[in-house]
């Protein structure tokens, strides 16, 4: 494996360890599991890499530094598969200034998962097709629900209650018949 992935504890502000269950993960992912959309990601500080793999990924793209995970994870998929011990061995430390934590609640942070999911897409799509592979069915579909599902969430938090009812239609429509 060229990626280790480990559970991390979680810990408040103050670094208190709050409740945190255990990923029940596989002994290893490989791409194929991303691509349907069987994957569980650690946080950043969950991940080690072989520095032959990151020589081969690094550097990257501005535009996704801010989901630095899922892009080091991701494009070294492509590479090696990822030994996943299911074990803590790391603190995770949540509070309101962390890139994701809270990011239903403000404007700004639903924006930027909106741009920086588009882009993780943007970067991987070429690599993938380039080896012959795509995503899955099933994961083309968790991920479009999940960009709609931000859309209604930012709609709501600028105000916009009614296009945030009509998305909500529009796509509970959509989606109810697949």
């Amino acid at each position: 494996a060229g990626i280790v992935q480990h559970a991390l504890r979680d810990t408040d502000a103050a670094g208190r360890p709050v409740p945190t269950r255990l990923p029940r993960w596989p002994a290893y992912y490989e791409l194929a599991d991303y691509l349907d959309g069987r994957f569980e990601l650690a946080a950043a500080s969950g991940l080690a890499f072989r520095t032959h793999i990151l020589r081969q990924i690094l550097p990257m793209p501005l535009d996704i530094a801010f989901a630095s995970d899922a892009h080091l994870i991701t494009d070294a998929l492509l590479l090696t598969k990822a030994r996943n011990l299911p074990r803590m061995l790391g603190y995770h430390r949540l509070h309101g200034d962390n890139n994701w934590a809270g990011f239903y609640a403000s404007a700004r942070k639903l924006e930027t998962v909106i741009e920086v999911r588009k882009a993780l897409r943007h970067h991987l799509l070429p690599r993938l097709r380039s080896t012959g592979l795509d995503y899955s069915p099933f994961f083309r579909q968790v991920e479009d629900m999940e960009d709609q599902r931000y859309e209604i969430f930012l709609a709501m938090r600028r105000g916009r209650r009614d296009e945030a009812f009509r998305l909500w239609r529009e796509h509970g429509r959509r989606f109810r018949k697949t």
